[in-house]
């Protein structure tokens, strides 16, 4: 898992203090996940909670299909 998590980076919104974040995320409810290119652009979405075990996997596939995709 420490070796997927090191080719990623991560942002953390508190939806309490910017709901207008939230809002324009179309957030709703907690957890929501987001995998997104570096363009910005949403490639997956994952709307409740996942186990170290269904995160890694979900991770994973993703990083393998967009190493494929040229940059």
């Amino acid at each position: 898992m420490r070796a997927l998590l090191d080719r990623c980076v991560f942002v953390r919104v508190d939806t309490d203090k910017h709901p207008e974040i939230a809002k324009r995320m179309a957030v709703e409810g907690l957890p929501d996940i987001r995998f997104a290119l570096p363009d910005g652009s949403v490639i997956k979405q994952l709307r409740s909670f996942q186990d170290a075990e269904s995160f890694s996997s979900e991770l994973e596939e993703l990083l393998r299909k967009t190493e494929k995709v040229p940059k």
